[in-house]
C-alpha cells in the first residue's frame, strides 16, 4: 500500500522536477543531542559542587566512582548515542532524496512522452513503455478498455491521437508514490468531428519497473487516481 506522496509542480519550460526537501527528523535528533549536552553540563556542575562539599577528604571512593560514571555517561555515552541516531536519520533522508523513489528520470521521461504525443509522435510516446505494458482507460472514456502489450497499446494510442484536429495534453503536476507516478494532465483538444474545444483535467498513473512503465491507467480526476494508488 502506498500512503506517502511526493509532489512536483510542472511547467512547460522546466528542465526537471524541483528537488525534494530533506525531512526535518534529523533536526529533532540534533536538538535532542543539544538538550543532552546541556543536561550533562548541569549534572557535571551538580557533581562538582557535591564533590567540593564533601570536606577535606573529598568523596569516598564509591561516590567518586559513581560520579565518574555519571560524567562519562553525560559527556561521552549520551552524545555518542544521539550523534549516531542523528546520522541514521540523516542517512535515511539522503537515501530517500538521492537514492529513493523520487523518480526524477521517470518524470522527465513522462514529460518527453507527452511532448511526443502532442506532436503526434506515437513511437516517441511508447518509448516510455515496457513491451508488456498494460493500458487501462475507464469505461466512460471514448477509448475505454484494457490493452496488453506494446503493439495493442500503440494501436490504441494511434487511434486516440488520430481523432485530434489540434490541441495538447500538458502535464501539470507529478506525484510519486513508490514505483508509481501520478500525473495530472490539462487537456485542451479539438476533435476532428467537432468545432468546439474540449478542456479538462485527467489523471494518468504510470507504474514503473527498471525505468519503463509496465502499467498505464487513466482516471477521470485526481481523487480516483489517488484512491487507486492507495488501495
Amino acid at each position: 500500500m502506498a500512503d506517502k506522496f511526493v509532489s512536483y509542480q510542472s511547467k512547460v519550460d522546466q528542465s526537471g522536477p524541483e528537488p525534494r526537501p530533506i525531512r526535518p527528523l534529523r533536526w529533532i535528533a540534533w536538538t535532542m543531542l543539544g538538550l543532552h549536552l546541556v543536561a550533562g553540563i548541569v549534572l557535571y556542575g551538580v557533581i562538582a559542587k557535591y564533590r567540593g562539599g564533601m570536606g577535606p577528604d573529598g568523596m569516598d571512593p564509591p561516590d567518586l566512582f559513581v560520579a565518574t560514571i555519571a560524567d562519562v555517561a553525560c559527556f561521552i555515552a549520551f552524545p555518542i548515542i544521539w550523534i549516531v541516531w542523528g546520522f541514521l536519520f540523516l542517512f535515511r533522508d539522503i537515501k530517500n532524496n538521492l537514492l529513493g523513489p523520487n523518480r526524477c528520470g521517470e518524470i522527465e521521461a513522462i514529460r518527453q512522452a507527452y511532448a511526443a504525443l502532442n506532436r503526434n509522435d506515437i513511437p516517441g510516446f511508447v518509448s516510455l513503455l515496457d513491451p508488456q505494458i498494460v493500458r487501462t482507460e475507464p469505461a466512460d472514456f471514448p477509448m475505454a478498455g484494457t490493452y496488453r502489450g506494446i503493439a495493442a497499446v500503440t494501436e490504441h494510442l494511434t487511434a486516440g491521437r488520430g481523432t485530434w484536429a489540434e490541441g495538447s495534453c500538458e502535464p501539470q503536476r507529478f506525484m510519486v508514490a513508490g514505483d508509481r507516478v501520478v500525473v495530472l494532465i490539462d487537456v485542451h483538444v479539438r476533435l476532428k468531428t467537432e468545432a468546439e474545444w474540449r478542456d479538462g483535467r485527467i489523471a494518468d498513473v504510470f507504474t514503473f519497473r527498471d525505468g519503463k512503465a509496465i502499467e498505464f491507467r487513466t482516471f477521470g480526476d485526481e481523487r480516483q487516481a489517488m484512491e487507486w494508488v492507495k488501495s
